[in-house]
């Protein structure tokens, strides 16, 4: 990424980085790779008096006609896995598309968010609102998460108890100088069904065959796609 702010591309349309297709403009752009990226860019921004808007999935937002300052999308990579304990410690880029992490997780024989499968956005939005949806929710097996602060330029580690958990929040709702850099969970390789949501049931009950995590992400990935049209044909959040 540039050092100057004044290289980076100008006068751009967000209408492929938000669900909605809101056709709306950023003074400046770029595009988050790294933590030192993030840390550079709000430097240059500080010293020029910038706002920074921070962007991940652009699910769940609507944008302004034109968004004044820098609006960053965080494309941080990378899955790490440490395995422990009958299980692994999953540790993911805040970049990284969350039904991505939920597929490559059920290959890799990891079991608890296959509930929480085709929900859009990325890793790094899922703690902000504690995503949720047929019986389970992200706090079920979170661990912890390191967040930047665009502050302080400090970076810190946030475990389960900071994050203030609740049904479809979390602090980072009411903290927009922390911008999340990577989260973990703790799944397990032992996997405890969680079936008995309404629809849930109906539909493997519908689908027949012995219940597994996939037969139960595919499930949920049924059932999501007959509620909710494909965001790339119709915007929705």
């Amino acid at each position: 990424m540039t050092d100057d702010v004044d290289d980076l591309p100008r006068d751009v349309s967000l209408i492929h980085w938000n669900t909605f297709g809101v056709a709306s403009r950023a003074e400046f752009a770029a595009r988050i790779t790294s933590l030192h990226e993030l840390e550079k860019l709000t430097a240059r921004l500080h010293e020029r008096g910038l706002p920074l808007t921070i962007l991940g999935g652009g699910s769940n937002v609507i944008l302004r006609a034109r968004v004044p300052g820098c609006v960053a999308r965080i494309d941080i990579p990378g899955i790490d896995i440490d395995h422990i304990d009958g299980g692994a410690r999953v540790t993911a880029g805040a970049g990284v598309r969350w039904h991505d992490l939920v597929r490559y997780c059920l290959g890799q024989g990891l079991f608890g968010i296959e509930n929480l499968a085709l929900i859009p956005g990325r890793v790094g939005a899922a703690p902000m609102q504690n995503i949720g949806a047929y019986g389970s929710e992200l706090a079920d097996c979170f661990e912890s998460l390191t967040a930047y602060s665009t502050d302080t330029g400090a970076s810190s580690r946030y475990e389960r108890d900071a994050c203030e958990f609740a049904y479809r929040d979390s602090v980072f709702k009411r903290r927009p100088e922390l911008v999340i850099t990577s989260v973990s969970l703790r799944l397990s390789h032992t996997w405890s069904e969680r079936s008995d949501y309404p629809g849930l049931d109906e539909m493997l009950n519908q689908q027949g065959g012995p219940r597994t995590p996939t037969r139960i992400a595919e499930a949920v990935i049924a059932l999501r796609r007959y509620k909710l049209p494909d965001s790339r044909q119709h915007g929705n959040a």
